[in-house]
């Protein structure tokens, strides 16, 4: 936001922003490109889509989901130990 020649800023907050703008264009002036960015967000989200099934796949074929699920009960475990021999020493 920056000062006009009085010196004066154009909003008082972000309220006084929101009603000015929807006087000034109506409810859909919010929306001023949401159309575009669903254009260019489109293809990262599909690329996204796609590398999570073949990751998914991945996993399913080496196990690697088996292990994860081991290392994270492993890692939990030991934490509940140490906190438990904390509190007790």
């Amino acid at each position: 936001m920056r000062p006009d020649a009085e010196g004066k800023l154009p909003y008082l907050g972000s309220f006084d922003c929101a009603m000015k703008t929807l006087k000034a264009g109506g409810p859909f002036k919010f929306y001023t490109g949401f159309s575009v960015y669903c254009v260019r967000i489109a293809r990262h989200v599909m690329m996204t889509w796609i590398f999570l099934n073949q990751i998914q796949r991945a996993e399913k074929k080496i196990g690697l989901s088996l292990l994860l699920k081991r290392y994270i009960i492993r890692s939990e475990l030991s934490y509940i130990r140490y906190n438990i021999f904390t509190l007790l020493y």
